[in-house]
């Protein structure tokens, strides 16, 4: 996903034909890395003992080198999906809905908002996922291994259905300066009877080539930002730098304590939700502090209640490897689950300015790139984020930090991010002074 995310975004083109391959390169690996899992997770075969005269349970059909190939051959295809998905979400999300609203500063919240509703789909199907997958896993429907091929053909399904909606973004104007030609050169068609209409004739019609021209410059170009986003892409990688998420860590941390798997479900799907709560405030602050201003005042609140969580789970509960066996954790004392109750609420609550603060970021760099280059910055975001993310789990796999002490370190990474964004101070030329330089240029 490192190498991955980056490739794939340099090599995305506003073409039906690329989004297309792209598609078909998401769903060719989705099916690969699902047929792998599902090998990988078939259970051992076991074959008549001649000694014995019974069965031999200790040998397996394949060997656990084999089993290894095929969770390798999975995690590599799970790549190749994610960063095809990722790039098209990019050129959906980050993209194409700066082009869909009318530049301006006027619109900066219209952006905002826009941002916010498509990452509200996002979170809502985040949220029913946890509920779906426990229901379809349960012994008496199709088991952990028999949902794989479920989901899988589910994603088929819905990429078939969407292939119209993919082909007509691809299709989309390349700027929302676009427009078509105007109405006064239909009349140029008409027969003229007169040297002065034939003068005015052709007058328009260079007129309406000149605006042609003018138009694909616009499109095509931009003026380049004189103040990199680098500082801005750099807090973003930093807010995954976390275990505070109802993501894979913190879920090890809650099924490692013995907890039911349908709270574990429950706090996963509680935390998505509360990303959308998060998303609805984002507007309203950035139409009345700014951009950098809602980023810093969202990422404060998200660092202390990460400190927060630090401090109860350090506090109410004794430290213990992340790794550690869940027959010690059994064996804790009567205050442990409180520190469970404080770290989920904590943990959730957080959420409220982790997605604030990622849209409001995403809106800055939205602002600092070029029309022709803005899919490519995002691409080398997720590339970062994805080396942030393989740092922390390698520092989570090493066994070397109690679960306490990644808390910490998680809240001085946002702590870092909090840096970032004050020492970038949010100056650069805004995506509508820079169209309005273009167009100044354009004229000349």
């Amino acid at each position: 996903g490192l190498l991955l995310g980056p490739g794939f975004a340099r090599c995305w083109r506003p073409r039906p034909r690329r989004a297309l391959l792209f598609l078909a390169v998401e769903n060719t690996a989705l099916a690969l890395s699902g047929l792998a899992l599902w090998h990988f997770a078939s259970p051992p075969r076991v074959r008549g003992n001649a000694a014995t005269g019974g069965s031999d349970a200790s040998f397996f059909s394949s060997s656990p080198v084999s089993s290894t190939v095929w969770l390798v051959l999975a995690a590599i295809c799970m790549a190749v999906e994610k960063a095809a998905s990722r790039t098209q979400q990019a050129n959906v999300e980050k993209h194409q809905v700066v082009l869909a609203v009318p530049a301006g500063v006027a619109n900066t919240v219209g952006l905002s908002r826009a941002n916010a509703r498509l990452v509200q789909i996002d979170l809502a199907f985040a949220a029913a996922a946890p509920f779906l997958v426990s229901f379809l896993t349960a012994p008496r429907r199709f088991g952990f291994r028999n949902t794989i091929p479920v989901l899988v053909l589910a994603q088929a399904a819905i990429a078939v259905a969407t292939v119209p909606l993919v082909l007509r973004v691809a299709s989309a104007p390349h700027s929302s300066m676009a427009s078509t030609t105007p109405s006064s050169s239909s009349s140029a068609s008409a027969p003229t009877k007169t040297k002065a209409a034939a003068n005015a004739n052709v007058s328009a019609e260079m007129t309406s080539q000149a605006k042609q021209r003018a138009e694909s410059y616009l499109s095509h170009r931009s003026l380049p930002s004189p103040k990199s986003p680098r500082l801005i892409l750099l807090a973003t990688g930093l807010l995954y730098f976390t275990v505070v998420s109802p993501g894979g860590i913190f879920l090890s941390w809650l099924k490692d304590t013995g907890i039911d798997p349908y709270y574990v479900a429950t706090f996963s799907s509680a935390g998505q939700a509360a990303g959308i709560a998060g998303s609805l405030i984002v507007p309203p602050m950035v139409g009345r502090f700014g951009l950098t201003s809602a980023a810093l005042m969202l990422l404060g609140f998200q660092t202390a209640m990460v400190a927060f969580v630090a401090l109860a789970v350090n506090v109410l509960q004794q430290p213990s490897s992340l790794l550690s066996a869940s027959s010690s954790s059994s064996s804790s004392s009567s205050s442990f689950p409180w520190s469970v109750a404080v770290a989920c609420f904590g943990c959730v609550v957080s959420r409220l300015g982790l997605w604030g603060v990622d849209l409001s970021l995403r809106q800055i760099v939205q602002s600092r790139t070029r029309n022709a280059n803005r899919v490519q910055t995002f691409g080398l975001q997720e590339g970062w984020t994805q080396f942030i993310s393989l740092l922390l789990y390698m520092v989570v796999s090493s066994d070397a930090f109690a679960f306490e002490t990644l808390c910490a370190m998680s809240a001085c990474a946002l702590g870092s991010a909090l840096v970032c964004v004050w020492v970038d101070g949010g100056q650069g030329t805004t995506r509508a002074a820079a169209e309005q330089e273009e167009q100044q240029q354009c004229c000349k």
